[in-house]
């Protein structure tokens, strides 16, 4: 008896294409996916040397504080970065199998997402050892991570689809990213800014999802229910916007592969 739910196979599907994907990307390493650990510690560590030290960035627990913001920062990255060129490598496949593209998009977040949940252990670690432990407020990650989902998947969705029609959209990500990284307080505070600057910060949609990011795990605080409206409009507008860039490109895309 065929399946009546179509969604569900599409799911795992998703998450059968995580798996391959870090299969693929740690095939013949020796430590394998304790990279998605030793990477963003080892960015942490010259990031620190040069802005705490060299820069003299003032901020309490400086290594945490930028490890946090590294760990959210590659979870857009990460996802962008493979997502923006997930329906064109999967062209192929596309034209074999009666398969909605959104799936590979979403394979990539996921992926991401897995090397986030990873990249957890030697943050605990280094929490510990530097006396900032997680708190209870540490379950504000379990929403925010749902809601972070949306907003990245309708950005990834988004540049995948035009990325099938204008090869360009692929090119620009890398350099646009760079701008996006320093235009994000991931290394320096809201606070050390000139005034005049911090509104203009502010306006990044990122702003807002590593602002109670870092309220969970750094500042031991709870986000109040205006920064969480702000998240939600922010994740459920692009999510919208990515699926109707979709819908109305779906039945093109295999014309642009």
């Amino acid at each position: 008896m065929q399946s009546t739910h179509p969604f569900r196979h599409w799911l795992l599907l998703s998450w059968f294409l995580v798996k391959r994907e870090l299969k693929v990307k740690y095939r013949g390493s020796v430590l394998g996916y304790v990279w998605s650990m030793l990477n963003p510690l080892m960015m942490m560590g010259v990031l620190s040397l040069v802005f705490a030290n060299l820069m003299r960035v003032h901020v309490a627990n400086y290594p945490v504080y930028v490890l946090s913001g590294i760990l959210f920062w590659n979870v857009f990255s990460q996802s962008v970065l493979m997502g923006v060129h997930s329906i064109v490598n999967n062209a192929s496949l596309l034209r074999k199998v009666r398969v909605p593209a959104w799936v590979f998009p979403t394979a990539t977040i996921g992926t991401a997402i897995t090397n986030l949940l990873l990249a957890f252990v030697p943050y605990v670690i280094l929490s510990v050892l530097l006396h900032n432990r997680l708190g209870i407020t540490a379950v504000q990650m379990i929403p925010l991570i749902g809601c972070y989902f949306f907003f990245v998947h309708g950005v990834v969705l988004t540049l995948s689809c035009w990325n099938t029609r204008f090869r360009d959209v692929g090119h620009v990500m890398e350099p646009v990213l760079q701008i996006g990284f320093y235009s994000t307080p991931i290394l320096y505070s809201l606070e050390v800014l000139p005034e005049q600057f911090r509104s203009i910060i502010q306006m990044n949609p990122l702003y807002p999802f590593l602002r109670i990011f870092r309220y969970a795990l750094v500042d031991h605080q709870w986000a109040g229910a205006q920064i969480w409206a702000i998240c939600l409009i922010i994740g459920l507008s692009s999510y919208l916007i990515g699926q109707l860039v979709h819908r109305r490109m779906e039945g093109r895309l295999f014309y642009y592969l």
